[in-house]
């Protein structure tokens, strides 16, 4: 968060409130992951979900304003939801 807050120029809460506001965002998508899973395996779905994460990670490294931040986070979220 001090990296993501360094780079971005926000507060610590405005970086934590973004990542919260992601993190509920996400929330919707177990059971959907679920299904997914009884429909196609496990193993397209851990594919997709490592992939997103990786997107939204490398996104943190090009934070330089709280949207990107924001963009990130949402991308990288359901990602971790997923896995």
């Amino acid at each position: 968060m001090v990296y993501q807050s360094a780079g971005s120029g926000a507060s610590l809460v405005q970086v934590r409130t973004l990542l919260s506001v992601a993190g509920v965002l996400s929330l919707p998508l177990p059971p959907w992951t679920g299904n997914l899973v009884d429909r196609l395996g496990p193993k397209p779905i851990v594919l997709v979900a490592q992939l997103l994460q990786a997107a939204g990670f490398l996104g943190y490294l090009m934070v330089r304003n709280v949207s990107v931040l924001l963009l990130a986070a949402t991308i990288s979220s359901p990602g971790q939801r997923a896995f």
